[in-house]
């Protein structure tokens, strides 16, 4: 994170970071989640860790840590794991590939 990115009033993602992506079900729908396993990282914890979720081509995301899968494709959800908080996700829109991307 630059001085300037420090000085803007919103920056969105736990630890600034986000997962977007077209879903792969059919009707293709355009996704965003944070970054941030919901069920590890600790804002509040010093110093602060933490614990990116990896995607996989299927649209499962997954923690290193806590060993949890989440579906993209359906919410965020918990699909392989202990019980815990589903993604963070983002209302997120884009013009295209090589477009804009908003996210609310």
């Amino acid at each position: 994170m630059t001085a300037q990115d420090q000085q803007r009033s919103m920056i969105v993602g736990m630890d600034n970071g986000l997962i977007v992506g077209y879903g792969t079900s059919a009707d293709g729908t355009f996704f965003a989640y944070d970054r941030e396993c919901p069920n590890c990282f600790n804002i509040n914890q010093i110093p602060v860790r933490s614990y990116k979720i990896s995607v996989s081509d299927f649209g499962i995301g997954s923690c290193a840590n806590c060993h949890r899968e989440y579906d993209l494709n359906n919410g965020g959800i918990i699909s392989k794991g202990d019980p815990g908080n589903k993604l963070s996700r983002y209302y997120a829109t884009t013009t295209g590939p090589y477009g804009r991307l908003t996210v609310q």
